[in-house]
């Protein structure tokens, strides 16, 4: 009973297998006609080069509608003919700058196949004007912060980039620019970059209507320094500093990393306020003093911060003169005990307990009076004017 039920499963098969044999043969040795629909069918375009000639510019390519066809003949014929078959627009008698319905014609081996249906007769044209530029060429440093030991100045000595194409694409760009890496740069060297190109907010404007670009790489000359962080801080112009006192507040930043190369010293940077009177939002966008040799990147060349200025005026105080250097076991008598003194500065500033007056033992002869002058210790920006001394005498 197995044996017949085996047998029997081995007949289906062989006869579906001779069933399949016998279809294939009689597809391909027969040869039938066909229809085959295409989609998507490829559009080419023809006369640009003349189109050019008159500055003009096809700029629709990347919008235009999917195109749809029938072809019909042998199927072997269809088969090897559906990456054959194109619409082609003929551009070249377009001769100004605008829309126009264009004509189209359908390209396919007509030797071997048949075109039986097309719904396209004619497709929309998009053309602008060829315009020229010279866009500006811009570095731009990214990951900075991990080259933890030095600092790179990426430069060009391409300025600019000329380019050819669409008036709406080449107007809206702003700046060629490359990014240079930062990383892993440990040697002064020079690189070529490919670039892009950019709008005003950032965005990258696409190159498909651009027709000529004078350079494909921008060369770009990194020189290394040392990395070095140096605090940064804004003084007052020296002019102003005898009859004012500057107030900052909220700086952009306190320190950065600046490039110094071998053997150059420098310990900050500093900002030179020169306002002879300061307005009422107090913002100031200032420049740094960046000495010759010093590297400083772009972004931190100016620091903004509110700055006040406050007039300094004079006030009279009146202060205890104490004595220092005292030998042991003597005591020291001044006179006058207290001295008045005048002292100049920020108004809130001029305290009389913040001032120090004192005298030097050293200077004394026991037993015997001497007129000793009185030195001071005031806070920063307080200055006290004029010179003041005192009797004093060890006993």
């Amino acid at each position: 009973m197995k044996l017949n039920r085996d047998s029997k499963l081995l007949l289906k098969i062989l006869s579906a297998a001779s069933a399949i044999i016998l279809w294939f043969a009689i597809t391909y040795t027969e040869d039938p006609v066909i229809s085959h629909y295409l989609t998507d069918v490829n559009i080419v375009f023809e006369g640009e080069d003349t189109l050019h000639s008159n500055g003009i510019i096809v700029t629709n390519k990347d919008s235009m509608p999917d195109i749809s066809a029938v072809i019909r003949g042998k199927r072997s014929n269809v088969i090897s003919s559906i990456g054959s078959v194109s619409v082609v627009i003929d551009v070249s008698g377009i001769t100004e700058a605008g829309t126009v319905e264009v004509p189209v014609e359908y390209s396919y081996p007509s030797s071997t196949v048949t075109l039986a249906k097309s719904k396209t007769k004619e497709l929309t044209v998009k053309t602008e004007k060829i315009i020229s530029r010279n866009i500006p060429v811009r570095i731009e440093m990214i990951n900075e912060d991990k080259n933890t030991e030095y600092i790179v100045n990426a430069t060009s000595s391409e300025q600019t980039v000329s380019v050819r194409g669409a008036e709406s694409v080449v107007y809206k760009i702003a700046n060629a620019k490359a990014v240079v890496d930062a990383t892993n740069i440990v040697k002064t060297s020079s690189q070529d970059y490919f670039y892009k190109f950019y709008d005003e907010d950032g965005d990258v404007v696409p190159e498909n209507n651009i027709i000529y670009k004078s350079l494909q790489m921008v060369e770009v000359d990194n020189e290394v320094y040392n990395k070095v962080s140096l605090p940064v801080e804004i003084v007052l112009d020296e002019k102003l500093r005898e009859n004012y006192i500057l107030n900052v507040k909220n700086p952009s930043f306190t320190s950065i990393n600046a490039g110094v190369p071998e053997g150059v010293e420098i310990e900050s940077l500093k900002a030179v306020f020169s306002e002879e009177k300061t307005e009422e939002k107090n913002q100031y966008n200032l420049a740094l003093d960046i000495p010759d040799g010093v590297y400083v990147p772009k972004k931190f060349r100016e620091i903004t911060a509110e700055c006040v200025l406050v007039p300094k005026v004079l006030k009279e105080l009146e202060i205890a003169v104490g004595a220092e250097n005292v030998p042991e076991g003597k005591k020291v008598r001044i006179t006058p005990e207290k001295i008045m003194v005048t002292v100049k500065g920020a108004e809130d500033s001029l305290l009389a307990d913040k001032i120090k007056a004192k005298i030097n033992a050293d200077a004394l002869t026991e037993d015997a009076e001497s007129v000793v002058n009185v030195e001071f210790e005031t806070q920063e920006n307080v200055k006290v004017v004029g010179a003041y001394s005192v009797t004093a005498i060890i006993e």
